[in-house]
């Protein structure tokens, strides 16, 4: 096959795979084999031959076992450079999923090797890391229309076993990661590097075209600098974010919002030139500093108005594209490295690389607000580039200084300007008026705002909430974008001790919030709440998904609005497994008080005519204390612990046999909803993490224990009634066969079940996750959301359950058996 299928089936404006251009072999062969997540998880065995890779997907990967012939069905043939290829491809696009490089080596052929294969079957040897010994592809068919299909054998040697299991060992020979770790986007351990370019010998590259960058990586605001060893930090400066694109001969200097700027800056425009380079792509920030080494935006705003630019310096702090390769999958001290050897070598005053600090990034921090400098940006050193917010760079200020829109303004008795109104777009994007700025300019700056500010005159107030009425207002369109320097905020979001610092032009209104977006994840401090101290922060809770206790902790902080109206003052159960998921496990429902956070108590039951010890929360710092811990799971009651003998959910859990479909649960729910719907009562669905979905509804605290089992019971068992073939209440897993067991007996009195948001101790740190039922259609699996996913969803997410709290419903059937 020639490489031209393999072009045709790519677009390689969207993928970074690389483009098929036939290679010249060397004197050894390689092979690989890349582990490929798409639509269904997959092994590619690649043999280089007659300047190609020879492909076959592998569906169950190889086996060390003779006596096992694995499925192989022949593809098309791959370019030889794709043989380091590693991380993700598009979800549209052919072959869409993530991919790492499994295991690589030398193959070695026999004489005949192409009269083999077009025979039918090939014996080889593998020198790989994984993959030794005498192999050999026997095809089985080859098909009119389908694919020939293979089978890959293991021939009986001294690598051979029939205990081994080699898929076992998941991680990329080339970068230490996992699947997991590419589809979250983690660095590797080590990379592999390529003679490409000797400047770049550490960096795995990929060739391509110059690309057009949407968006800059952005940080988030944090309160502290974060601690480890993989950060390191750099000064903040007070300027117009700016990139450096340079194309063969032709050279821009772009704003965040991807203006052409390179007018603005006529001596930083030529300097750049000087930059050895056909093409490239810098990242960087252009900034005006004043005799004591300071950046001032102010300053910058006087140089570009007075076309005085010959003192502004280009801080260059990234390398994204160099001589026709991507860099961005690189990581950023490799990325960082390249760069100052290529500014260095300029010896432009103009063009500045900005150095970073690899120590303790709080004294870094300190010294920083101590210069009285803006504040710093620590970033993760082993992570690639990501256009967007990241939480590979956060953002740590001395100072608070932010973008707000100019709403209005007054004037002086003189007719000069007094002071400026501030608005910003809150969450559902209406302006609402922060404040007052009356200090921060000078005669000759605010005479120029005010020629601005008359352009854009409005008859009324655009001002949508808490808009001031005092008279001798002139309102404005909000067009006008200022940098403002605060104290604090009052407790009605009002700006205390306000300046004007200039204005900005580099960002679009509609993107000025009220709320600078931080971090969400947890921060340091928060981490360190009062009495509860995470020790071994770095101890592996997850081995294959490699969650630590630190990040398990940062997931229930940064979800802790989530989470918490599903487990506050409710009676809980921990799965706790001291030595990690796989390991020991043990649920507990008593426990002696850790102190704040989680918390015990004892209930009376009156109906059970009994006393019990519980345990519960009352804030996120319980939360803490559960992962201080080791607690995996979180199971709650369906009750308040103030009201221990009256439900006020019911849950339904469909469990399935592990030979039923996942469509096959899913229409089991929404059989149930309809259900539900038809008794009177609105249901929600969430995935359990493992294999089902749980189907539940809020009601009023008006049943007892025994009502509900008996209501949530004769439920299931009409639905058995009128599909035996599909479901049972029989709790016997040998009478489930094929089978959801619809167990309703998660609604007795102390009964628990999995709540909302929580981890489930499986290995890729599924999460028991809310859907809507729209949603629910599109999803491929019960534990298809893992704790780094959700993160990352719910930062842009609205609630799917959001009536949940404000629904009482009562059960008819009962009200009306009551009445009987």
């Amino acid at each position: 096959m020639s490489l031209q299928v393999y072009n045709t089936k790519r677009d390689f404006k969207k993928t970074l795979e690389p483009k098929g251009l036939k290679v010249k072999t060397g004197e050894k062969l390689l092979f690989v084999v890349q582990k490929h997540a798409a639509s269904h998880l997959h092994y590619d065995f690649r043999l280089e031959l007659d300047g190609v890779l020879k492909s076959w997907a592998v569906p169950k990967g190889p086996s060390l076992d003779p006596k096992t012939k694995r499925l192989a069905v022949e593809v098309e043939d791959h370019p030889i450079d794709y043989s380091d290829f590693e991380g993700e491809i598009p979800a549209k696009e052919y072959g869409g999923g993530h991919v790492i490089v499994w295991d690589t080596g030398e193959w070695i052929p026999p004489e005949n090797a192409l009269a083999q294969l077009k025979k039918g079957q090939l014996e080889f040897e593998l020198k790989g890391h994984k993959l030794q010994g005498r192999w050999v592809l026997v095809r089985t068919s080859r098909g009119s229309t389908k694919k020939p299909t293979w089978l890959l054998i293991k021939r009986t040697d001294q690598h051979a076993s029939t205990k081994k299991d080699v898929t076992a060992n998941e991680r990329s020979v080339l970068t230490g990661r996992t699947i997991e770790m590419v589809k979250d986007g983690r660095p590797g351990q080590r990379l592999k590097a390529k003679k490409k370019s000797a400047q770049n010998k550490s960096i795995k590259l990929k060739e391509s075209k110059l690309f057009e960058l949407k968006e800059p990586q952005l940080a988030f605001l944090v309160d502290e600098p974060p601690t480890g060893d993989q950060w390191v930090h750099e000064i903040k400066f007070d300027g117009y974010r700016t990139l450096a694109e340079k194309n063969k001969k032709k050279l821009k200097l772009k704003s965040r919002g991807g203006h052409d700027w390179s007018a603005k800056y006529p001596e930083i425009y030529d300097d750049c030139l000087k930059i050895k380079a056909d093409s490239f792509l810098i990242d960087g920030e252009v900034a005006w500093i004043d005799e004591k080494g300071h950046s001032q935006f102010s300053g910058l705003q006087n140089a570009l108005e007075s076309k005085k630019t010959s003192g502004l310096v280009y801080y260059v702090f990234d390398l994204l594209y160099l001589n026709g390769v991507d860099l961005r999958q690189a990581p950023l001290g490799e990325r960082k490295k390249v760069l100052e050897a290529l500014v260095k070598k300029t010896k432009s005053s103009r063009i500045v690389y900005s150095t970073h600090w690899a120590t303790d990034g709080a004294d870094v921090f300190k010294k920083a607000c101590e210069h009285q400098l803006e504040g710093i940006i620590s970033k993760n050193k082993e992570a690639p580039y990501e256009s967007g917010r990241s939480k590979n760079w956060l953002k740590i200020k001395c100072t608070n200084v932010q973008e707000f829109l100019i709403g209005g303004y007054t004037l002086q008795q003189n007719g000069s300007l007094a002071a400026l109104l501030m608005g910003a777009y809150n969450d559902q994007q209406k302006l609402q008026y922060i404040g007052r700025v009356g200090t921060g300019y000078s005669q000759q700056t605010s005479s120029a705002l005010l020629e601005k500010l008359k352009k854009i005159s409005s008859n009324e107030s655009k001002f949508e909430i808490k808009s001031p009425h005092e008279k001798n207002i002139r309102w404005v369109r909000p067009n006008l974008i200022a940098n403002i320097e605060f104290a604090t905020w009052t407790d009605d979001e009002i700006l205390r001790h306000a300046a004007f610092k200039g204005l900005r032009t580099d960002q679009k209104p509609k993107n000025v919030f009220l709320k600078e977006k931080t971090f969400p994840e947890a921060t340091k401090k928060e981490l360190s709440a009062p009495k509860i101290k995470l020790t071994h922060p770095d101890k592996i809770l997850f081995p294959t998904a490699q969650v630590t206790k630190l990040e398990l902790a940062e997931y229930y902080t940064s979800i802790k609005d989530w989470i918490m109206p599903f487990v506050e003052n409710r009676p809980l159960a921990l799965l706790r497994c001291p030595s990690g998921e796989g390991k020991t496990c043990f649920f507990q429902k008593h426990i002696k008080s850790e102190g704040d956070g989680l918390l015990t108590t004892t209930v009376t039951s009156k109906l059970e005519k009994k006393k019990e010890d519980i345990i519960y929360i009352d804030n996120h710092i319980g939360l803490m204390a559960m992962v201080q811990l080791s607690n995996l799971e979180i199971h709650a009651r369906g009750c308040q612990r103030d009201n221990i003998d009256y439900a006020d959910l019911i849950v339904f859990d469909l469990d399935p046999d592990p030979d039923v479909t996942f469509e096959q649960v899913k229409k089991a729910a929404y059989t149930l909803r309809d259900m539900l719907k038809k008794l009177g009562l609105k249901a929600f669905v969430k995935t359990t993490g493992g294999k089902g979905l749980h189907v539940q509804a809020p009601i009023l605290p008006l049943y007892s224990w025994d009502e509900i089992k008996n209501f949530t019971r004769s439920v299931c068992e009409q639905l058995v009634k009128q599909h035996p073939e599909s479901y049972t209440t029989n709790i016997l897993k040998s009478k489930r066969k094929e089978k959801i067991f619809l167990d309703y007996l998660r609604n007795g009195y102390g009964a628990t079940a999995a709540v909302a948001y929580t981890v489930r101790a499986k290995p890729n740190a599924s999460v028991a996750f809310p859907v809507t039922w729209a949603e629910l259609k599109k999803l491929n699996s019960a534990d298809q959301f893992t704790l780094r996913d959700v993160q990352k969803l719910l930062v842009k997410r609205k609630d799917p359950w959001k009536d949940y709290f404000k629904i009482k419903q009562r059960i008819k059937v009962l009200d009306q058996a009551k009445k009987r």
